[in-house]
């Protein structure tokens, strides 16, 4: 499929759970990554933000600072590491 319409990103208020607002927080900030959704868990899964990347050098530097589920290419569910 052809895609014709360029994109840019912009900021979208969303309403996160308070115990992973910080991680959406920072990942918004990484210029690669995509946030799609998130949870802060809970008795019986662990918090986590769903997101989408650009490219294995930012993979590299996720993996570096928080435990990654992959889910496919170039997306999954990343989780804060555990102290």
């Amino acid at each position: 499929m052809k895609d014709d319409h360029a994109t840019v990103p912009v900021q979208v208020w969303a309403d996160v759970d308070i115990g992973i607002a910080p991680l959406v927080r920072e990942l918004n900030t990484w210029p690669t990554v995509r946030t799609i959704a998130s949870c802060q868990g809970g008795e019986t899964y662990a918090a986590y933000v769903m997101a989408t990347w650009a490219d294995d050098e930012t993979l590299v530097a996720l993996l570096e600072r928080f435990d990654v589920t992959l889910l496919g290419n170039y997306w999954g569910h990343i989780h804060p590491r555990q102290p």
